[in-house]
């Protein structure tokens, strides 16, 4: 979301976009639909535990509205974390 780089399953990260230190300081869930995107592993890096505008980042495509819910991609991708199953109920 951040470079546009095309990243596979495997490469691809998870970034919250407002950071889980400060989502826990706020009680805001952190790993909600709105604060997570897909991060290349540089982009993660160079972003770190700050915010996206603090990191002097921007989305590459800020209009992104995704086709299907993210557990379809997960389970379409055949990549879910063994701790993540209980909660998307596979």
């Amino acid at each position: 979301q951040y470079c546009g780089k095309h990243l596979s399953p495997r490469e691809a990260t998870i970034d919250h976009v407002i950071p889980q230190w400060e989502c826990r300081a706020k009680n805001i869930p952190p790993n909600t639909w709105g604060n997570t995107v897909a991060s290349c592993p540089r982009c993660q890096q160079r972003k770190g535990g700050r915010s996206m505008h603090e990191a002097g980042m921007r989305f590459y495509n800020p209009n992104f509205e995704p086709k299907m819910p993210r557990t379809n991609y997960l389970i379409l991708s055949s990549d879910i974390r063994p701790e993540w199953k209980r909660y998307i109920r596979l």
